[in-house]
């Protein structure tokens, strides 16, 4: 890989480390975390200093910006959970809260009492 001196090529090489050992892992049953951290060690250590360009700064800012994007979607999907938890959590307050039914409106009938 010191041969190649292409930001693109450098990225699509380490995607495939990531995503192909992952699969790889899976196939031989063996620990996929284990072996992102073993191929995170092989393209942040060795591979920047034996096998990349000598900017490897392209690269590091690729996976940075794919760690930003990956950890808002983490943040929004625990806000949307928590968000119809609270929800949940509040029907069933209200319902012992009023077991008649009288803050619901008209026709919707008696609520279950807790």
């Amino acid at each position: 890989m010191r041969l190649i001196d292409d930001y693109s090529l450098e990225v699509l090489i380490t995607l495939g480390l990531a995503f192909g050992g992952y699969r790889l892992s899976v196939y031989l049953h063996v620990s996929a975390p284990i072996m992102a951290v073993c191929a995170g060690l092989l393209i942040g250590d060795i591979g920047a200093k034996h096998g990349m360009s000598r900017k490897p700064a392209n690269v590091d800012a690729f996976w940075k910006l794919i760690d930003e994007i990956l950890n808002a979607v983490l943040f929004l999907l625990i806000g949307f959970g928590l968000r119809r938890r609270l929800r949940d959590r509040l029907s069933r307050h209200r319902r012992c809260l009023d077991p008649l039914g009288a803050l619901r409106p008209a026709g919707v009938g008696l609520s279950v009492p807790c």
